[in-house]
């Protein structure tokens, strides 16, 4: 009887020290929440997502839905986040990912186990030439210098 009550004051005790970290995180959660209730699902998505979302529903719409997609990133982890969220978002073309404009030129991609045809509809989210995802064509990401400009 006594191991069980101790349990539950040490459990009591644990839960009781994590409230001054969760309340706060809660209370912003429910006030987004809120916020976002008498929103049509578009505006949420937006407002949710941030920058990414509106251009990736242009390019989404662009594409055909059978089309593969090459997906260059550069090399900061945000462009990586970036570039897993377009995946998902652009899903169920089928993406490969290259690691900068230069492994694009040079068909190597990540995963890679034989040489593949390089697609020919490319997104580049690179954030020192845009903040935003960008539709290319296999011609224009060809002129995308190493670091990332644009010639």
């Amino acid at each position: 009887m006594r191991t069980r009550k101790t349990g539950v004051v040490l459990i009591l005790i644990v839960l009781g020290s994590l409230l001054p970290i969760a309340v706060p995180d809660l209370a912003r959660h429910t006030k987004v929440a809120l916020q976002l209730s008498g929103m049509p699902d578009v505006e949420k998505r937006a407002t949710v997502i941030g920058v990414y979302y509106r251009p990736l529903a242009v390019i989404e719409q662009h594409l055909p839905e059978t089309a593969s997609v090459a997906i260059v990133m550069g090399s900061s982890w945000v462009d990586r986040d970036v570039g897993v969220f377009t995946n998902y978002y652009l899903y169920p073309r089928p993406a490969m990912f290259y690691r900068g404009a230069d492994a694009y030129q040079h068909n190597r991609y990540e995963g890679a186990t034989q040489a593949r045809r390089r697609p020919s509809s490319v997104v580049l989210i690179d954030h020192s030439v845009s903040p935003e995802p960008r539709l290319l064509t296999s011609r224009d990401i060809l002129t995308v210098e190493p670091e990332g400009q644009i010639r």
